[in-house]
């Protein structure tokens, strides 16, 4: 196609072949073009755009690969997806003659599904239960870590403080928390020994009677909350967190120790990393699930099958189905 006149001569688009989405996993996937042939000018801009309508355009999601001084195939990162959901993929090229488009491919992202390794999992009542794991292992400090755990929420907590799913915390105000409550809200927390910074999702953000994974990623200071492998919100951690001198808690606090999440809310699989996990990523147990069932070989696995102090939901059937 002949576009504006440069230095008195037309100037031509390039060309552009769309070949098909490679890589595609819960929520990202990769697009692969081809640039046949630059035109009259060099691309100033080439990659894929998106969407969930036909034909998309750079009106649409889009990738920026820089300008291209060569043809040749390229790949581009295709992300913010949502599960079960189809989409249509086209390469562009840009020059200052206009845009070229490849033809148009098509994929889909698979649902997010969860079944737990053997069906089981911890059952809270709301009001005395509660598993502490002892201390070693999981004091963690710094700037980077990643707690995640599946959920099953039946009631919700009055108040997000109160919904205590994965709390290591002391009076001195050294800690890690994942909590929720308040009408589906999640918070994920970090102590420094003075204050708290805090990733809070919306209100809404969780639903009752499904399982949910939920995970908080700090990560250079930089932290992320994380729903079924999307970010629900952002936040800064002040200087460095402590992971305090208390036990870690499934289900209570420090203060309170048991009743701190909502009555009957199961909880499948919980974790505590010292490293900051990649989300989306298929190959993180959040969006490939594969949680223990009873099985927790690690330290860092918090659900051991012999928990240093059971209780009630613990004495005698600590899995429940």
């Amino acid at each position: 196609m002949v576009g504006q006149l440069h230095g008195g001569e037309p100037v031509t688009d390039p060309s552009v072949s769309t070949q098909a989405v490679s890589g595609v996993s819960f929520l990202a996937a990769t697009g692969n073009g081809n640039i046949t042939s630059l035109g009259s000018l060099n691309p100033t801009a080439y990659g894929v755009c998106w969407s969930t309508a036909s034909t998309p355009t750079l009106a649409d999601s889009y990738t920026d690969e820089g300008a291209a001084n060569s043809t040749g195939a390229f790949t581009s990162a295709i992300t913010g997806l949502t599960p079960n959901t189809t989409y249509y993929v086209r390469a562009y090229a840009s020059n200052p003659g206009g845009t070229a488009y490849g033809s148009q491919v098509s994929f889909k992202i698979p649902a997010l599904t969860f079944t737990p390794h053997g069906g089981y999992a911890l059952e809270f009542d709301g009001v005395d239960d509660y598993v502490e794991i002892a201390d070693a292992g999981l004091n963690f400090s710094g700037t980077s870590m990643t707690l995640e755990a599946w959920i099953y929420p039946t009631a919700w907590a009055p108040n997000i403080y109160d919904g205590c799913v994965i709390v290591k915390e002391d009076l001195s105000h050294n800690g890690y928390m994942l909590r929720v409550g308040n009408s589906g809200q999640v918070q994920f927390t970090l102590g420094n020994g003075s204050n708290w910074s805090d990733a809070t999702s919306d209100v809404g953000t969780l639903t009752l009677n499904k399982w949910q994974h939920l995970a908080g990623v700090v990560n250079a200071g930089n932290m992320t909350l994380y729903v079924d492998g999307r970010s629900v919100a952002t936040g800064t951690l002040t200087g460095s967190f402590a992971g305090g001198s208390d036990p870690l808690r499934l289900g209570g606090d420090y203060t309170f120790q048991a009743g701190r999440i909502g009555a009957g809310c199961s909880c499948a699989y919980a974790d505590v990393k010292a490293t900051p996990l990649r989300f989306p990523s298929p190959e993180n147990r959040g969006l490939s699930p594969t949680p223990p069932g009873r099985a927790g070989s690690s330290a860092a696995d918090v659900l051991p099958t012999d928990q240093s102090k059971p209780h009630e939901c613990c004495d005698t059937a600590p899995w429940q189905r």
